[in-house]
């Protein structure tokens, strides 16, 4: 074998070993989403909450009582408020708490508190049930967030758990559920 040859056979060697090496390990969406209802399934254990089947015929919620919505939000209804459902079209003022879920942490928010960090508390939007975006928030206000208004009127009271696939643009960035300890529907006047 001549030096050329043996130079352009450890030049391609070289050349294969970098590209593997440069590799990333590829995370489907399957995985994102198994990884996400993990963190949501040990949340929902830590804190002792329970996952009902139906709606609850009188209303009322048990203190640990949630149930998983067609969207795959998870509903607690603390006070259905005045009044029947949320119509479409109603101007909605809304605030909040919680905890963004990350898979090794939380970080907490309190809408009910100063907090200049995240966002600028209350949120106001008008009220859409057709899937669409809220954009005027873009780490709280989502579909999921919205979708608790089919079970509640105003001046309402729930607790939320929404994946990020109904979730705000921030969650969608960061792939995380959130954790709503309390959020506050009211109609704006």
């Amino acid at each position: 074998m001549t030096n050329e040859k043996k130079i352009i056979l450890l030049i391609g060697i070289c050349i294969c070993t970098l590209f593997a090496s440069c590799q990333k390990e590829v995370v489907t969406y399957e995985e994102v989403r198994a990884t996400e209802q993990e963190v949501i399934n040990n949340f929902m254990d830590k804190h002792g909450f329970k996952v009902i089947k139906e709606y609850p015929k009188n209303g009322i919620f048990k203190d640990s009582e949630f149930i998983l919505l067609d969207n795959g939000s998870y509903l607690h209804v603390t006070n259905s408020g005045k009044g029947k459902q949320t119509a479409l079209g109603t101007e909605i003022t809304c605030i909040a708490k919680g905890v963004i879920l990350y898979k090794d942490s939380t970080r907490s928010f309190d809408g009910f508190q100063p907090d200049k960090e995240w966002t600028k508390w209350p949120i106001k939007f008008k009220y859409i049930d057709n899937g669409g975006t809220y954009n005027s928030d873009k780490y709280f206000l989502s579909e999921g967030l919205a979708s608790a208004l089919k079970f509640v009127g105003d001046s309402s009271s729930v607790s939320m758990i929404v994946p990020f696939t109904h979730g705000s643009l921030y969650q969608l960035s960061v792939y995380m559920p959130i954790y709503f300890e309390r959020i506050d529907f009211i109609y704006s006047k």
